[in-house]
């Protein structure tokens, strides 16, 4: 509900910016967050960065490829836990089916699904492609933008300090 609600505000921002050929920007903890492409309200990405083991974990909140419009069971929930190469993360996307409303029995059952990879020319900008393997049969590339950077677009990358390496680091101020 809050991604859809927040989606509906960012039509005003118009689509996300493309990425430039060449532009890169190494993955850390800045790219954690909510993303989403504001062309597509009610989906959208959540991202977590791992860097002790240098992946990033995400969540894919869509509905299904094959469903008719408006059917209240077409939501669709895709996971992956992506290798991270510098500005590059990719992977397995996996749906899991089985399990039960808050309960542990029955236990669930992961199935990869396709394969994702993502290319961030920023800590508020990325390409996503993805390729999902029959039944859903359907690939493609979303522009998607940080929600942060969307909903207050003062927000940007910038170098700071990091006081423990003294190397420079990128956050969101």
């Amino acid at each position: 509900m809050r991604l859809a609600c927040l989606a509906l505000c960012l039509l005003a921002f118009g689509t996300p910016p493309r990425i430039a050929a060449g532009q890169s920007f190494p993955i850390d903890e800045s790219v954690e967050g909510s993303w989403l492409d504001p062309n597509t309200p009610g989906q959208g990405f959540l991202m977590d960065y791992f860097p002790g083991v240098n992946k990033l974990f995400v969540a894919w909140f869509t509905f299904d490829p094959k469903a008719v419009s408006g059917n209240p069971n077409a939501l669709r929930w895709m996971t992956a836990t992506l290798d991270v190469t510098f500005d590059h993360a990719s992977g397995d996307v996996f749906t899991t089916t089985g399990g039960a409303f808050n309960a542990a029995l029955p236990v669930p059952v992961d199935t990869s699904i396709g394969s994702m990879s993502i290319h961030f020319a920023g800590c508020d900008q990325a390409s996503l492609d993805f390729d999902l393997k029959p039944p859903d049969d359907v690939s493609g590339t979303i522009s998607i933008v940080s929600l942060g950077s969307v909903v207050d677009p003062v927000v940007a990358c910038q170098p700071t300090m990091d006081p423990l390496n003294h190397i420079k680091a990128f956050a969101k101020p």
